[in-house]
């Protein structure tokens, strides 16, 4: 079996992302490790939980499983809450082939759990938020500073659901100066969108805290989108972008007095992979970036703050459609 076979054949999920920011620190988690050889030949599986703290509920750090053709077994994992939480905790896993061995990592807890809710109806992307997924959906927020440091405000609130062809995002962002935002962003991928009022999402959905998709959308509707690698240095480099990459986004921007409301439909063929199912995870992070009347640079403030910033995959965030 080559390494390639080898990948497909043994596939790591993470059970139920535990929301970090749902619990006390310093308080016990418990999570599940499942580990599925889903080849018709037995295949060895090392795994790693790379962090002090966490083990299985036997007492394991690390340690090897045999896995029979189909057979699945499950590791429940346990840990506790530090206020150290970043890096997060990850289990790393290897697995024999006829080549070299394959590594892969998977996330295993995310500070602040998001949701998908799927749309049984089109979503006419107007702005408006009228559609049954934005009405009953369940609004996230609590935005923090870049880095951490405290709460900030006046907090947005963002909401996802989907379809079999569409990722969709709704975001509404209070703002009692709404007269005064400010957007010089004018055209596709135009730089000026880094200074202007704008909401960014930045997107893994193959969950390996490398590769993700980002968009930036000003006040106006105007958009940026690119794919990104994390770089040698890490989080605390610039990735390397891709602005070939395009999103092929639908987007709408309504104004009210004291809040401004956006809509995203993003094509899932464009992030080459297949319609989401129940019980799907992927990470992401949302951020705004508030400018008003004399500012000279927005205030970033982000869903899920991090010590790398908005940029560090490291520290995403879990999308969970249901």
């Amino acid at each position: 079996m080559n390494s390639a076979a080898a990948l497909a054949g043994l596939l790591l999920t993470a059970f139920g992302p535990v929301d970090i920011d749902e619990q006390a620190l310093d308080s016990p988690v418990a999570t599940t490790l499942t580990l599925t050889n889903h080849s018709t030949q037995t295949m060895q599986a090392a795994f790693d939980f790379g962090a002090s703290g966490w083990r299985t509920a036997a007492g394991r750090t690390a340690g090897e499983e045999s896995l029979r053709p189909r057979q699945t077994v499950v590791l429940p994992g346990q840990g506790r809450l530090t206020r150290s939480l970043y890096p997060l905790p990850r289990v790393r896993t290897t697995w024999a082939g006829d080549n070299q061995p394959v590594e892969t990592a998977s996330p295993l807890l995310v500070r602040k759990l998001g949701e998908a809710q799927p749309a049984r109806a089109r979503v006419a992307v107007n702005g408006i938020l009228s559609e049954e997924c934005w009405l009953l959906g369940r609004r996230l927020g609590r935005f923090g500073s870049e880095f951490g440091e405290r709460p900030c405000g006046p907090s947005p609130e963002w909401m996802a659901a989907y379809d079999a062809t569409h990722l969709y995002f709704a975001v509404v962002c209070e703002e009692p100066r709404i007269h005064a935002l400010v957007a010089t962003g004018t055209k596709h991928d135009d730089p000026r969108l880094a200074r202007d009022e704008s909401v960014e999402f930045f997107l893994d959905c193959a969950g390996k805290r490398r590769d993700y998709f980002h968009l930036r959308v000003n006040v106006d509707g105007v958009v940026l989108d690119e794919r990104c690698t994390l770089s040698a240095g890490g989080a605390t480099t610039p990735p390397v972008t891709d602005r070939q990459w395009e999103s092929l986004a639908k987007v709408a921007v309504q104004r009210g007095r004291t809040h401004y409301y956006m809509e995203v439909a993003l094509p899932l063929k464009q992030l080459g992979v297949n319609p989401p199912r129940m019980g799907t995870v992927w990470l992401l992070n949302v951020a705004r970036n508030r400018r008003v009347g004399d500012m000279t640079e927005p205030v970033r403030s982000l869903w899920n703050p991090s010590p790398g910033g908005c940029r560090n995959p490291e520290a995403f965030g879990a999308l969970v459609f249901k």
